[in-house]
């Protein structure tokens, strides 16, 4: 909502915060509105109510608000900041000083309790910001880093970012999307960023593997990386052989890379995996989400029986092209049976444990490639209710695995819908 001085725009900020009573606030802020200057000053009485405080809009904005010096949050929890940018803006920008300063634009607080929760993002479009011209010193921030426990990072460079890394020593919880190197010399290995307390650790964009080789987390529990640029078995195995932790949950989507398999050979590539096996085993949720040529290139590496002795629950995600007849140049050419049959033994190598016991949950959805059409237009569905696998899954289900099985079939347009298998 928008606030000036008119009288009824005041009188429905009166009404709507009677109607809270003394319950905590989120208030989120367009500085870019037309009533951008009024919004902040006029406000102050409601600041020690505020606990979760959302700012948007260009870096020159934050600075420009006159009376920062009571901008007071005293029950301050959550604080989000987006730094809004187009190209028209950059070329307006003085030389001299940096295009983006992060400490200018949060001193808009001038003072607050330690947040618990911190998201900086830059919308920049398609402007690219230099390195050196990204500045954030985090011991001249308006608030203390110390309870700092989640932190999220939307675009940017990791390097302009990693003083403020290092300066949560509490951060349990990271999110880091699209944001890359922007061009920069990588760290040097004595140099690596080191976040002792994290434990989650997700991660989106086109350059995460770059990133992740900066990252030492010993504590890592939880690892997400689920964009289509998305980690191979070398980067995976560097972060966890790195950091020396012991993953509990996984969720990754590894395309098939046939260039890595030419680069380094396919016994290096098999090699690696029979190496990531024992990282993994201590892990209790593993999400897989495969691409086309995975299913029986790849997946034959991580079935070995008890290889995941702590496993409970098992998702598989499977994409448009998993059981695709179409490869990528150099992969190797399959069948659905062949498919089917490398799915069956890396399902039944997780489900069987070595007490005598079973999987708790498996989850499988395949994408909408199983459906084709004959001469018809009739929609022919190629995995067959009589297939191997899908017998396989009611006979799971009948030993108390709680099992999900459907696949995306294609209604009207570009409309889809879950269809249940099993």
């Amino acid at each position: 909502m928008c606030f000036n001085d008119d009288y009824w725009e005041s009188n429905c900020l009166s009404t709507a915060l009677s109607r809270t009573g003394e319950a905590l606030l989120t208030l989120d802020i367009d500085l870019d509105s037309q009533y951008a200057f009024n919004w902040l000053s006029g406000l102050e009485s409601i600041f020690p109510r505020v606990e979760t405080l959302y700012l948007t809009g260009l870096p020159v904005r934050f600075s420009h608000d006159g009376n920062s010096a009571d901008n007071a949050f005293p029950n301050l929890r959550k604080l989000g900041v987006t730094a809004k940018f187009d190209a028209l803006d950059l070329e307006r920008q003085p030389d001299g000083i940096p295009t983006l300063d992060w400490n200018m634009m949060l001193s808009i607080i001038r003072s607050s309790a330690p947040p618990h929760e911190l998201t900086l993002t830059h919308d920049f479009g398609d402007c690219h910001i230099p390195r050196e011209d990204i500045f954030l010193n985090p011991s001249a921030l308006p608030f203390s880093l110390g309870e700092l426990t989640k932190l999220t990072l939307r675009a940017g460079c990791l390097i302009a970012m990693a003083p403020l890394l290092r300066a949560c020593p509490f951060l349990s919880t990271l999110s880091l999307f699209n944001v890359d190197l922007h061009g920069g010399m990588p760290l040097p290995d004595d140099n690596m960023i080191t976040l002792p307390s994290l434990q989650s650790l997700n991660l989106s964009g086109s350059d995460i593997y770059n990133v992740l080789w900066h990252l030492q987390c010993p504590q890592l529990r939880h690892l997400t990386a689920t964009s289509s640029h998305s980690l191979s078995p070398f980067d995976l195995q560097g972060i966890v052989s790195r950091s020396q932790c012991v993953l509990q949950t996984l969720d990754i989507h590894i395309p098939y890379y046939p260039w890595d398999l030419d680069k380094r050979g396919r016994s290096s590539h098999e090699e690696i995996w029979r190496n990531i096996l024992p990282l993994l085993s201590c892990l209790e949720t593993l999400t897989l989400r495969l691409g086309r040529g995975y299913i029986t290139s790849i997946l034959p590496q991580l079935t070995k029986p008890h290889a995941f002795p702590l496993l409970s629950s098992l998702i598989a995600r499977f994409d448009e092209n998993a059981f695709s007849n179409v490869l990528w140049p150099g992969a190797e050419a399959t069948t659905r049976d062949d498919a089917e049959n490398a799915l069956e033994r890396f399902f039944s190598a997780c489900i069987y444990k070595a007490d005598g016991g079973v999987l708790s949950t498996l989850d499988v959805q395949f994408g909408y490639s199983l459906y084709v059409q004959d001469q018809d237009q009739n929609d022919i569905n190629l995995l067959r209710q009589n297939s191997r696998l899908l017998v396989q899954m009611h006979r799971w289900k009948g030993e108390g695995v709680h099992i999900r099985a459907s696949h995306v079939k294609p209604t009207h347009g570009f409309h889809y819908s879950n269809e249940d298998l099993v």
